[in-house]
């Protein structure tokens, strides 16, 4: 399977994922007996709620968007992940500063061989 298909099934399976999410959540907080902890007002008006959720996570409406908050242990992206992450982007900024080296090499070579 290409990576750009990998990519795009992968992408497909986080939106119907989110799109479940999205209707939990929303099911959640019509029908769960107070599900909002907190509410934030700015001159009189509400700005921001904060719900918290069994389990440990929170999801913080503000602005118009969600920021979700999930406990740390539950987190797919750990510290492991972004230093192989990491790893990747330094393999691929050597091979990029490789490959300009060794451009920079062969046009200083023709401009050598031009002078002799």
């Amino acid at each position: 399977m290409s990576e750009d298909r990998q990519t795009r099934e992968l992408y497909m399976n986080l939106q119907a994922a989110y799109n479940k999410f999205h209707e939990a959540v929303a099911d959640f907080v019509h029908h769960a007996q107070y599900p909002i902890t907190f509410l934030d007002r700015d001159n009189g008006k509400i700005c921001s709620a904060r719900m918290e959720m069994p389990g440990g996570g929170r999801i913080l409406f503000r602005d118009n968007e969600w920021h979700i908050m999930l406990p740390a242990d539950d987190n797919p992206v750990n510290l492991n992940l972004l230093e192989e992450w990491e790893g990747k982007e330094i393999d691929n900024e050597i091979q990029y500063h490789s490959n300009q080296l060794n451009a920079l090499l062969k046009r200083k070579q023709e401009l050598n061989t031009k002078k002799q």
